[in-house]
């Protein structure tokens, strides 16, 4: 029986939750009462999205710096946290990689892709319950840890360790991923390698990471973002609509094998959404692609977040923001010629 699919959930982490649709849903859902642990690259953006969000009334959020007591976790407060090798910058600027160019091409989500031990830290997991006393237990404190999705190991050992501290999660949201568009064999060098790695193979090393810890505990909800470009194969997205079709492909079959314990897989397809990359995003995309995409309402991430709260009571497998992009999505899987008619290069 599926008995960990209480909403809202108690307890959730959002993997790429600094910034944009991550942020978004870890605020609505803090509003609730839920405790929310985000996951992100940048230790500053974790630190100042933790100070925006509503206090859940149990202990303060903290940063723990893996050599002491936890510091409050305000805006420019605790200590800088050492880095850990020489690569883990926080401008990604080789081989097409800018920094966190986080437009979701069609759907804006917050990249993952720094490196490093994970830093930032609550130092309140659940709290068991007192035998001793009447009062329930505070909630626990909203918490933060540095996490880059690319590297398995490392998403492996920051999940182990946020689960040992946090608790089991109900509802895991994983949003990591980037865009950038670019007509194939015009695209930087890389750029289409990392774009798979963070948004295909990301999402795939999250879900491995989690799946234990919810199977052990009888269940819970599994979130992982793909597009609108992973239903609708946008021309200038081939490699970034190569990767959000991966992402649902992996999904449906993970959701048949995990089913079983419990598990609930569902896949948010946000179209264009105004997070802090999108503008980034537009300044070196080709004008055929920006047309193409005015086709579709572009959406807050409040929007999306609010879209995404109000389905995962039902676990759909598919979660599509926004009536014109739900269409869009419909009619090309009917049709795929109005798709080639509608996008297809001038």
């Amino acid at each position: 029986m599926f008995t960990r699919a209480a909403f809202p959930p108690r307890l959730a982490f959002l993997i790429g939750g600094s910034e944009g649709i991550g942020l978004a849903t870890a605020r609505e859902l803090a509003r609730t009462g839920c405790t929310v642990v985000l996951f992100g690259r940048s230790e500053a953006k974790l630190r100042a999205a933790l100070a925006s969000l509503p206090a859940t009334g149990g202990s303060r959020n903290a940063a723990h710096t893996g050599a002491g007591d936890p510091e409050d976790l305000t805006p420019g407060g605790g200590p800088e946290v050492p880095r850990a090798e020489a690569r883990d910058r926080e401008d990604l600027t080789p081989g097409g990689r800018p920094d966190a160019p986080r437009a979701e091409a069609a759907n804006p989500e917050d990249v993952t892709t720094g490196v490093g031990p994970s830093t930032v830290a609550s130092h309140a997991g659940r709290q068991p319950r007192d035998v001793g006393h009447s009062s329930p237990a505070p909630a626990p404190a909203h918490a933060a840890h540095v996490l880059d999705v690319r590297d398995r190991t490392l998403t492996e050992e920051v999940l182990a360790r946020a689960v040992a501290e946090q608790g089991t999660p109900d509802l895991v949201l994983v949003t990591a991923g980037y865009a950038r568009a670019a007509w194939l064999g015009e695209d930087a060098q890389g750029l289409a390698e990392d774009m798979i790695a963070v948004d295909l193979l990301g999402s795939i090393n999250a879900a491995r990471a989690v799946v234990p810890a919810l199977r052990a505990a009888g269940g819970g909800r599994l979130v992982l973002t793909s597009s609108l470009a992973g239903l609708v194969a946008v021309p200038g997205y081939t490699a970034y609509s190569a990767a959000k079709f991966g992402v649902i492909g992996f999904a449906d079959a993970l959701r048949r094998e995990v089913r079983r314990d419990g598990i609930r897989v569902s896949v948010l397809c946000p179209p264009n959404t105004t997070t802090p990359g999108f503008a980034a995003e537009n300044v070196d995309k080709p004008a055929e692609v920006l047309a193409s995409e005015e086709k579709v309402r572009t959406l807050p991430p409040e929007d999306v977040a609010a879209a995404l709260l109000r389905a995962l009571p039902r676990s759909p497998r598919l979660i599509v923001p926004g009536a014109d992009s739900r269409l869009a999505a419909l009619a090309v899987r009917l049709f795929p010629w109005i798709g080639d008619v509608a996008l297809r290069r001038k």
